[in-house]
Parts: C-alpha cells; sequence; structure tokens
C-alpha cells in the first residue's frame, strides 16, 4: 500500500490536535479546583505527556499492536522500543480474520500511526486526574497511571483497536469510546471508592477558584477533539467529514440542552454549567457508534436464544413474581406511641414547629434566646424521633431535665491610669 500524501498530512494534523487535548484537559479540571490545587493540577496533566509517551514508545504500543488480529488478550512483544516501526506504509493483520484475511491497511507511516495511538494513551490517564483532585499526591499519582497504562490500558487497546477478543466479537470502536472513556470513567469511579472524600467536605465550601480557566480548556477540547474523532478514520475521507460535523453539532446540542434545564430548574443559565455540557456532548458522540453496535449485538443474541419477553411466556410471569415479593410491606407502629394513632412521618416545617413548641416550653439562654442547653437538645430529638417511628432509648432522666444556664459572666474591666 502506497503512502498517501493527503492521508498524512491530515494523520500530522490529527495527531497535533489530540495531542493539544491534554493541556486543555489541564485547563479544565484546573478551573474547577481550588486556588491551591490549581498548580498540582496543571503539573498533573503536564507530566503525563512526558512519562507516558516515553512508556508508549518502549512497551506500550507493542502490548496494545503487537500480533496484530490475534483474537487474544494482550500483544507480543515485536515492537518494543518501537522496533520494525518505520516510515513505510504496512497491512497489519494480514492472514488474520480482520477484513476476512485483508487486515488494515495503512495509507500513512507506520510511525506515524504509531504517534497518534500514542497521544490516546497519553490523555486517557490524564482523563482520571478529574477524579482523584485535591487529594491524591503526586508521587502517588505518577505510579499510578505509569501502572495503569501498562497493566489496564494496553490490553484493553489491544482487545479493541489491535484485533483483539472484543475486536472478534464484533465490538466497533471508531474514536475510543471503550479505550478511552469507558475505560477510564471505570478506572475514576474506582479510584473514588477507594480514595474517599475530600477532608472538609462538606463542611467546608470547596467553589472553583478560576472558571476563565474551564472555559479556555473547554474551547481546546472541543478544537481538539476534531481530531479525536474525524482523525480516527485514518486517512481524509468523507467518513471523516462525516465525525467532525457530528462532533461539532453534538457539543453545541449538549451544551444549548444543558442551559436549557438549567434555565428551567434554577432560572438562569450558568458558566459552570455550559462547559460541561459541550464536554458531555462530544464524549456522548465519541461513545455513539459503539452503542449503537453493542445494542444491536444484543438484541440479536437475545433473539436467538429465545430470550424475548414476547417470545417466552415464562419469562413475563417470573418478572411479575418477582416484582410481587419485592413490594414493600406495610408500615409497623413503632412501640411508645399510641396504637390508635396513625403513624405518620413529619415534614421539615411539621419539624421546626416542633422544636420552637419545646424550646418555649424548656425556656432557652443565652442573648438570641434561641440556644437549648443539653438536655432540652436530647428530648426534641428523641421525641422527634419517636414521631418518625425510632424507638426511643434509654437514657438518665438528669438529661432529659436538663438545667438552664445563664449568660457567662463577663471579667471586670480594669480602668486605664
Amino acid at each position: 500500500m502506497e503512502i498517501s500524501a493527503g492521508d498524512t498530512a491530515w494523520m500530522l494534523i490529527s495527531t497535533a490536535l489530540v495531542l493539544f487535548m491534554t493541556p486543555g484537559l489541564a485547563f479544565f479540571y484546573g478551573g474547577m479546583v481550588r486556588a491551591k490545587n490549581f498548580l498540582g493540577m496543571l503539573m498533573q496533566n503536564f507530566f503525563a505527556m512526558g512519562l507516558l509517551a516515553i512508556l508508549w514508545v518502549a512497551i506500550g504500543f507493542t502490548l496494545a499492536f503487537g500480533n496484530y488480529g490475534d483474537g487474544g488478550w494482550i500483544g507480543s512483544f515485536e515492537y518494543a522500543g518501537l522496533s520494525g516501526v518505520g516510515q513505510q506504509a504496512v497491512t497489519l493483520g494480514a492472514g488474520s480474520w480482520v477484513a476476512d484475511g485483508a487486515g488494515l491497511a495503512l495509507t500513512i507511516p507506520f510511525v506515524l500511526f504509531a504517534a497518534y495511538q500514542m497521544t490516546f494513551a497519553i490523555i486517557t490517564p490524564a482523563l482520571i486526574t478529574g477524579s482523584s483532585a485535591d487529594r491524591f499526591k503526586f508521587k502517588a499519582y505518577a505510579l499510578f497511571i505509569a501502572v495503569w497504562l501498562v497493566v489496564v490500558y494496553a490490553p484493553v487497546a489491544h482487545w479493541v483497536f489491535g484485533g483483539g477478543w472484543l475486536a472478534k466479537m464484533g465490538a466497533l470502536d471508531f474514536a475510543g469510546g471503550a479505550v478511552v472513556h469507558i475505560n477510564a470513567g471505570a478506572a475514576a469511579l474506582a479510584l473514588v471508592l477507594v480514595l474517599g472524600r475530600r477532608k472538609g467536605w462538606p463542611g467546608e465550601l470547596m467553589h472553583p477558584h478560576g472558571l476563565p480557566w474551564t472555559l479556555i480548556g473547554t474551547g481546546i477540547l472541543w478544537f481538539g477533539w476534531a481530531g479525536f474523532n474525524a482523525g480516527s478514520a485514518l486517512a481524509a475521507n468523507g467518513l471523516a467529514a462525516q465525525a467532525i460535523l457530528n462532533t461539532f453539532i453534538a457539543a453545541s446540542a449538549a451544551m444549548m440542552g444543558w442551559l436549557v434545564v438549567e434555565v428551567i430548574k434554577d432560572g438562569k443559565p450558568t458558566t459552570l454549567g455550559a462547559a460541561p455540557g459541550a464536554v458531555a456532548g462530544l464524549v456522548a458522540i465519541t461513545l455513539r457508534r459503539l452503542r449503537q453496535r453493542l445494542v444491536a449485538d444484543h438484541h440479536r443474541l437475545r433473539h436467538r436464544r429465545g430470550l424475548l419477553p414476547g417470545d417466552q411466556p415464562e419469562v413475563q410471569a417470573q418478572v411479575r413474581r418477582l416484582a410481587r415479593r419485592g413490594r414493600r410491606a406495610p408500615r409497623r407502629r413503632p412501640p411508645g406511641l399510641h396504637p390508635a394513632r396513625p403513624v405518620r412521618r413529619q415534614g421539615r416545617q411539621q419539624r421546626r414547629r416542633r422544636r420552637r413548641a419545646l424550646r418555649r416550653r424548656h425556656g432557652a439562654a443565652g442573648r438570641s434566646g434561641h440556644r437549648l442547653d443539653r438536655g432540652a437538645r436530647l428530648l426534641v430529638r428523641r421525641v422527634d424521633r419517636a414521631r418518625q417511628g425510632h424507638r426511643p432509648r434509654d437514657r438518665p432522666a438528669r438529661l432529659a431535665r436538663g438545667r438552664v444556664r445563664g449568660p457567662r459572666p463577663q471579667p471586670a474591666r480594669r480602668d486605664r491610669l
């Protein structure tokens, strides 16, 4: 296969555009964190551009695209250190199941294909930094993305991009919907569950410090996503033109939809809503092709096995039995309340009125006239929990009675001589 000058020029531009998305992602995340973590967020994303590029050249590319089209779990070491990756155009997976033995015929230099896939490998771990913002040390972050690239990203890329077992089953990933977005989303969720919440949250306010940076990052991501989706065609053809139009329309529609929902809900649009709305549209259009193929395969398999509800009435009967079994049991009356009085949960306004009545009954001390001593607070809590169906625990009578405290005595002021 000869090298196409037009395809090579477009893929050179697409490679630069996708790499430019990583600084845009740093600004997008950095504007939404607090000021003290802004520089750390920028450094994490820029550091990923350096470390992950080296790992991709050394071992990542060969694990993802080595032994192309084998239908397996991980690639070989034939391209370790980019050995055998030159300036010529090659055909990957010739003689395998890919394209009925024809393989993937590239019209661009093989080294350019490796560089383009390297930009995907860089931005995917960088996407995870949004889930670890404010609570991940830099050394731990560096170790995590290095291990994750080799252990998680490279095998998953081989499953789909490299003709592995998922691609052999029919999974179609045009622009990284599974390898990039679903993969990074699952890793981000796991990281959130392991790290836990931020220190001081939710008691401490954590407003974004610089939304202009978020908008700048959104613009860079919107601009670079053209190379992300349209560049995945690996050629300058009609498929790339259709992909770039779909990308821009999806981002615009998602941003406008988000703003309309904000106006309906809160009465006004916000900057913090417009930026994630546009990015959500870009992600959604990347996942659309993968979702269409998987849904079609899912329905085809269910019909083949006779699992459609219309084909087997016993399936519907089992669903109805499970639905009846899952109904809520009648609510029991809590002990200590009048048996003839119906149990009814109190609303927020009723609880507030009850607390005000107890404050007036037991008295209050202090300058504001609304502070309760410890005994009165326990009594309020005990009555509220009893009215909502909780069994009151036995507490000493002296805590229920309490003692009204007066204002603290002020120290005598000495006159200055």
